[in-house]
């Protein structure tokens, strides 16, 4: 008769059994390699420049300032045109869509379907306004 002999493994005896398997070595080779690689590369990274150095502000002098002044009152002036052809009198006899505002303009289209772009021609859009409200809203007179 064959006798069966269980052999008793201690937590030392499995340790050192870990070491007969290949798996094991492969396995740890793999972290052994990667660490070493990791803190190879991280030794080679450049080092960190410096920060910017601020440049000295220069001191205004008259022309500079004389430059700036103009360039605000150019915008100034360009922006007080803007405002004067946009508020132009309208006509009693014209048409309603001109006695709009801008927002109502282009709300009104909105709700037409219409998606005019905002750097269009306002008389362009107002044209397009009025073409709209005509064919909804005939006029009797």
């Amino acid at each position: 008769m064959v006798g069966i002999y269980y052999r008793y493994y201690t937590p030392f005896d499995r340790f050192f059994n870990k070491f007969k398997r290949g798996g094991f070595w492969i396995y740890s080779g793999l972290i052994v390699a990667s660490t070493l690689y990791l803190i190879f590369s991280l030794s080679r990274l450049p080092s960190i420049p410096p920060p910017p150095k601020r440049k000295p502000k220069l001191p205004e002098t008259d022309e500079t300032v004389a430059k700036v002044e103009a360039r605000k009152e150019a915008i100034k002036e360009a922006v007080k045109e803007a405002v004067a052809e946009q508020q132009q009198p309208v006509p009693e006899n014209a048409h309603i869509v001109y006695s709009w505002s801008r927002r109502e303009l282009y709300s009104y289209l909105m709700n037409e379907r219409i998606y005019p772009d905002v750097d269009d021609d306002l008389n362009t859009v107002r044209n397009k306004a009025i073409v709209i409200y005509d064919t909804k809203n005939p006029r009797t007179t």
